[in-house]
């Protein structure tokens, strides 16, 4: 973006106070994040020419590393004197990168982007700023869209970095400030010239052992000589999907508002909706979801969401692992947690007990009531998971045990004829596999006379206002 009829000093300067202007932060206080370098030096000059309009407070902030010995202390020492040399408040930190790329098993670039934001979230903290400024160029823009086009990014990927963004690592977050993102290097390097900057040069930039440096000496300049905008050609490219992807996600945001319910341990994604989206919205659905307890998207692959597809479109009751993730197919719906246990709103039944009657029993979870009354003129709705009401034939005696099912329980469901199989009753009721083994159920002589909250067995079944035995079941939290 420079410009032959004005400075480039000038150039830089005015878009960097129109973005200040833009994003709200005039008059506000800012961190910098300085190595010394010409990207940061420039936006240091720039900024601080600001601060003594009063436009800006500033705040200096360095990271040893401890990559590179003798030459990071002596970067230290002229950032120090840089500081303090233009009146700034400064913090300087110090952080062993290398054995912290060790102990995590990550690469060094990971460590150092670990460590400098650990820095700048309690710079930051520390002096109650909203935001940190960078000093990334549209070079280093190019070089993170390729990266991420090697990688096999999606949109996400090709939109690369903004003018204000958040970032979050670890539960911690900064809003990161890009004014020279639309600045080429060379327009950087032209700009410490105007100004009589003396930047240090980092050693370890020109080292093709960093992924970074490798496709910035090796990759772009052969790609140049097909294309010498292809820097220009990537940031365009960036554009024009960060355009897109705004409309994508304004589009699944509408789609999650309508067809997913946060519960307090698990989501429920309505699968008909999901399998009609068009697969830039279901597969994006279904990312949000997983990230929803795993926070690191980008964990989640190509392959983990076809195998998650795949999931949806099979058998009901199929689940996948994700990491520490668990989707399972649920019917009509994609339950995602990080435990099966939290997906199954009922109370474990850990032994059989036989209920009072009349009289109250209390196991967790439930507390039922029994007593002897007329039955009723008419049947009642079932209450599922809640339990409910029913009654019994008062002369089945009052010997009744409340357990959960067992291997080949049979039942004969009221109203029927003929005796079906337990788990045949259960998937015909549509009751979730997952539940089906946490049930109560309500037996005489071994038999299965009601399936609580579901249905009674025709035996068991009184005729209407006869004596019989009436059993409450009730969820009761504060029973443990």
């Amino acid at each position: 973006m420079s410009s032959d009829q004005s400075s480039i000093s000038d150039t830089i300067q005015n878009s960097v106070l129109s973005s200040i202007k833009e994003f709200g932060l005039l008059n506000s206080k800012m961190s910098v994040s300085f190595s010394g370098g010409p990207d940061s030096l420039t936006l240091l000059h720039v900024l601080h020419t600001f601060a003594n309009d009063e436009k800006i407070q500033i705040i200096g902030a360095h990271l040893n590393h401890n990559i590179r010995e003798n030459e990071s202390i002596t970067d230290e020492k002229y950032v120090k004197n840089i500081f303090e040399k233009l009146g700034i408040i400064y913090e300087i930190g110090n952080f062993d990168v290398p054995k912290l790329s060790k102990d995590l098993n990550i690469s060094i670039e990971e460590a150092a982007r670990k460590a400098r934001h650990e820095f700048l979230y309690k710079v930051n903290k520390k002096h109650t700023v909203r935001t940190v400024a960078m000093g990334h160029n549209l070079d280093d823009q190019a070089e993170s869209i390729l990266m991420h086009i090697m990688r096999g990014s999606g949109t996400n990927g090709l939109k690369g970095m903004e003018l204000l963004s958040t970032r979050t690592i670890d539960g911690k977050s900064i809003n990161i400030f890009r004014p020279l993102l639309n600045f080429l290097k060379s327009d950087i390097e032209k700009y410490c010239e105007e100004n009589s900057l003396t930047p240090v040069i980092d050693s370890t930039n020109l080292s093709p052992q960093y992924n970074r440096n490798f496709v910035r000496l090796n990759i772009l300049p052969i790609m140049e000589k097909y294309n010498p905008s292809i820097k220009k050609s990537l940031v365009r490219l960036s554009k024009i999907s960060s355009q897109d992807l705004d409309f994508i996600n304004k589009e699944s945001d509408g789609f999650w508002e309508k067809n997913v319910k946060e519960h307090k341990n698990h989501l429920s994604i309505s699968i008909t909706e999901l399998i009609d989206a068009p697969k830039s919205i279901s597969s994006r659905i279904l990312i949000r979801g997983i990230s929803h307890f795993q926070k690191n998207y980008l964990d989640i692959s190509l392959s983990d969401i076809e195998s998650l597809m795949r999931i949806i479109k099979g058998e009901t009751g199929r689940q996948l692992q994700i990491n520490k993730v668990l989707a399972i197919k649920q019917y009509d719906s994609l339950l995602i947690c990080e435990n099966s246990e939290n997906v199954i709103p009922i109370p474990v039944i850990s032994r059989t007990l036989r209920i009072k009657i009349p009289g109250t029993t209390k196991m967790p979870g439930w507390l039922i009531q029994t007593s002897y009354e007329n039955a009723p003129k008419s049947t009642h709705t079932p209450q599922g998971i809640l339990g409910g009401t029913e009654w019994l034939k008062k002369d089945l005696g009052n010997e009744l045990y409340i357990r959960t099912r067992k291997d080949g329980d049979l039942f004969n469901p009221s109203g029927l004829e003929g005796k079906k199989k337990l788990k045949t009753f259960m998937i015909d009721s549509k009751i979730p596999q997952l539940w089906r083994d946490r049930i109560p159920l309500i037996s005489i002589n071994k038999k299965v006379a009601w399936v609580v909250g579901w249905r009674i067995a025709e035996w068991a079944r009184p005729e209407p206002l006869e004596k019989a035995i009436k059993i409450e079941f009730k969820r009761n939290i504060n029973i443990r």
